[in-house]
């Protein structure tokens, strides 16, 4: 697949420079995405938090190498899933 290439023209048209911007932002979510695709099926996490996109402190990285969220993200969503199951709602 090809990625959009980036170029340091200026967009004179204000429409064109929207759509340039948007063109580049979708590219470095599919490249995002395929990066942390290929992390967890190797079973290594990923480096940034999935919710809040701070980096994971060291030692839980080295505590569960498999993790995708930060440990105050882990716990808010270990909360809202007990809760869920539990019929309640998060709060």
């Amino acid at each position: 697949m090809t990625m959009y290439s980036y170029s340091r023209n200026r967009h004179s048209d204000p429409a064109d420079a929207a759509a340039h911007l948007e063109t580049r932002l979708n590219d470095l979510r599919v490249r995002s995405a395929r990066a942390q695709a290929a992390s967890l099926r190797d079973g290594k996490g990923t480096a940034d938090c999935v919710d809040c996109d701070e980096t994971i402190d060291r030692r839980r990285k080295e505590a569960v190498p498999s993790a995708t969220r930060c440990a105050s993200c882990q716990d808010d969503h270990d909360h809202v899933k007990t809760l869920t199951a539990q019929g309640g709602e998060p709060g």
